[in-house]
């Protein structure tokens, strides 16, 4: 069966004229399979270079996890490479290494996924690789051990960090209890508990083939690549797809200041925001024009302008939105000297009513469209860049024509369907404002916008 999207793509961007010239690119289209056992095969021919770039995807990642096991979708990935029934960790390392190629794994809010890159006259084996870690790891107990050893090292540095703590606690306290407000990489005392046991169990039960799908991108023949899949994948045993309960994260209500207390800090790390929007909400198109012009932007955006450049009061400053399976978060990051927060934070929320009270102006309108028709097409360039974006295609099911309409969207969003989403979208009225810094310079500062909770950096 084959699958038109890259066709389409290939449309999409010589249609696509924000500057002014057409864009030609000539992608082919997905060969798609299902194996036996329930995985997805999709491979997309690219013989610009002799490379080959695999990436397999199990939906969930931490949205599996639970507040007892925050972590365990991250650490389990990390051992899949770390010893299987055929191979120890070392020889897995000496393999791949061998034939000059790259293997690992990991995982992310929605999902884990391995990826495996080599020469194309090496794809027997590089995907023989990819299916023993993937079909036959054993998680030894000493792997184990040195990979939590690993992670506990890694949550101490944090803490040491003020730009890490900030995250942290933000997305934290603005998801409660939801796996978006999980650490990535767990934490002291979920870490320190999970067992092999726990570790197998996870394993066993959400990585199955009928819950996931294989890309295969580069220098390959589509029959080829099909019949390897079938060879060193069809072993994998199906299981139950999994269904998990996700608690909806409450709405930030007014304002709420949280102060993280580091007493020798001489700057404030600053995160604000509020829950925003999934992936899926057709109104993520024009949100991603409003964020590029409000804070996404870089030296473009009116938040750099406005508090770096005019402003003068930091270095970086940024707004985002996530785009996750369920509703993710908008926020506005940045750190300014302890003196000068609450002047920081005052520029950032005027920028924040700036865009919903006023349209944005046709300039800053065509210099967004023009940006993302520099930027689709280098997105498309190499096997691995194309395979992340076919990834998110069927990660969230999104569609065929998931980038043509996305450039076309861009293309004809107007000023004001910009202002519509930034009413609809940003609530400087209602928001979570999380700084680290020394409280005894910064607190006065901020009980303008609220109550403020102090926390000290100890206690976390």
């Amino acid at each position: 069966m084959k699958y038109g999207i890259l066709f389409m793509i290939t449309l999409m961007l010589c249609a696509f004229t924000g500057s002014g010239l057409a864009v030609e690119m000539e992608l082919p289209e997905i060969e798609h399979m299902t194996l036996d056992n329930g995985l997805d095969v999709y491979v997309i021919e690219q013989h610009e270079v002799p490379v080959v770039s695999m990436r397999l995807v199990v939906p969930g990642g931490t949205l599996y996890e639970t507040e007892e096991t925050i972590g365990i979708a991250n650490l389990t990935s990390s051992l899949l490479r770390k010893g299987t029934t055929n191979r120890t960790a070392d020889e897995v390392s000496e393999e791949i290494d061998f034939i000059g190629g790259s293997l690992g794994a990991g995982a992310g809010d929605d999902a884990i996924y391995a990826t495996c890159k080599v020469l194309s006259k090496h794809l027997d084996k590089g995907m023989e690789l990819l299916a023993d870690i993937m079909i036959n790891p054993i998680f030894p107990e000493e792997e184990i051990e040195k990979q939590k050893d690993q992670f506990l090292g890694s949550i101490m540095q944090s803490k040491s960090d003020p730009g890490t703590i900030r995250d942290m606690q933000f997305y934290r306290l603005l998801f409660g209890d939801h796996p978006y407000g999980f650490p990535m990489i767990g934490t002291e005392e979920t870490i320190m508990l999970l067992t092999d046991t726990d570790i197998k169990d996870f394993y066993n039960k959400y990585i199955i083939p009928n819950d996931a799908f294989l890309l295969i991108v580069g220098d390959v023949q589509p029959d080829d690549a099909m019949q390897k899949a079938e060879d060193y994948f069809s072993s994998w045993k199906p299981g139950t797809p999994p269904t998990v309960d996700i608690p909806e994260p409450g709405p930030v209500a007014g304002m709420r200041v949280i102060l993280i207390d580091k007493p020798d800090a001489t700057q404030s790390y600053i995160a604000m925001g509020h829950l925003g929007i999934s992936r899926l909400n057709p109104d993520a198109f024009a949100c991603r024009v409003m964020n590029y012009i409000l804070g996404g932007g870089g030296f473009a955006s009116r938040l750099t302008k406005e508090v770096r450049g005019e402003g003068g009061l930091t270095y970086g400053i940024q707004s985002m939105y996530d785009y996750n399976k369920y509703k993710g978060s908008f926020a506005v990051k940045t750190f300014t000297k302890n003196e000068s927060t609450a002047e920081a934070i005052d520029l950032i929320l005027e920028e924040l009513l700036r865009i919903r009270e006023e349209k944005v102006t046709e300039e800053e309108l065509d210099d967004t469209r023009n940006f993302y028709s520099g930027y689709i097409p280098i997105q498309f360039e190499t096997p691995d860049k194309i395979a992340s974006y076919v990834e998110t295609i069927y990660l969230y099911d999104l569609g065929e024509d998931y980038y043509n309409n996305y450039i076309n969207t861009v293309n004809n969003t107007t000023r004001q369907d910009i202002q519509d989403v930034a009413q609809e979208y940003i609530d400087p009225n209602n928001m979570l404002i999380v700084v680290v810094g020394k409280a005894e310079e910064v607190e006065p500062q901020l009980a303008k916008y609220g109550e403020v909770e102090v926390i000290p950096l100890i206690e976390l």
